[in-house]
């Protein structure tokens, strides 16, 4: 097996959002549906940017094409591949091509993911955090709790709220310093309009930690229904 550096095992699990209305169904004043880019990397900084530079360069997207981190799982008991191979399940009925930069298509994006495809992956991404599976079979056993559904709901309207209604439509998550990407808040004097962007993509976005678990479940397994056994005449 190949020893591969540190660095490599040390993968984030992430949930992007770009708000976009449904024109003649949906406004910015009600709940507007939007992209989604479901993924692994090291740095979501670096993953965000890259993200964003695909929508803007297709012009789709609301907000210059900018996408936002709505949450991020650090540490993981999954394996982030599982849970990203789950994420593109439940988003997989929203998904659309548009043209990568390199001259290809992409294959994560999903446009006009219903409020509940969004809570499902929200949810799966917690219990994926706090909890090792071992597989994206087993995720399809389980589905959102009470608490965990509400849980996403309320911070997914905030999130919507603070890009919508407070025009953070481009929240920077972090930076490019010449040495590398950097998850975290900067301060770029340069550009003051920025600035404040960049604080509130770190307080409108979720961070689940797997070394500090939740005191509840976001996910439970499905009730398996059974069907009574009806006696065949001979």
């Amino acid at each position: 097996m190949k020893n591969y550096p540190q660095y490599y095992y040390e993968r984030k699990i992430y949930l992007q959002k770009n708000n976009a209305p449904i024109v003649g169904v949906d406004t910015f004043e009600t709940q507007p549906q939007n992209y989604y880019k479901p993924g692994v990397g090291k740095s979501i900084a670096h993953r965000q940017y890259h993200n964003s530079r695909i929508l803007k360069e297709n012009g789709i997207g609301y907000g210059n094409g900018w996408f936002n981190v709505l949450c991020v799982g650090e540490n993981l008991k999954s394996n982030c591949y599982d849970v990203e191979d789950r994420l593109l399940d439940i988003q997989s009925p929203c998904r659309v091509r548009p043209q990568n930069h390199l001259g290809g298509n992409t294959r994560e994006f999903a446009k006009d993911v219903p409020l509940w495809g969004g809570i499902e992956s929200y949810c799966t991404i917690a219990h994926g955090t706090f909890n090792e599976i071992d597989n994206v079979d087993d995720f399809k056993r389980f589905e959102p709790t009470v608490k965990g559904l509400n849980h996403a709901l309320k911070n997914i309207n905030y999130f919507d709220h603070a890009v919508v209604n407070q025009g953070f439509n481009r929240m920077q998550y972090g930076h490019h310093n010449g040495g590398g990407w950097h998850d975290e808040v900067f301060i770029n004097e340069k550009k003051p309009q920025y600035t404040n962007n960049s604080e509130a993509a770190h307080l409108y976005a979720t961070v689940f930690d797997g070394n500090n678990p939740f005191s509840f479940s976001f996910l439970k397994l499905k009730q398996q229904k059974v069907f009574p056994s009806v006696a065949i005449p001979a």
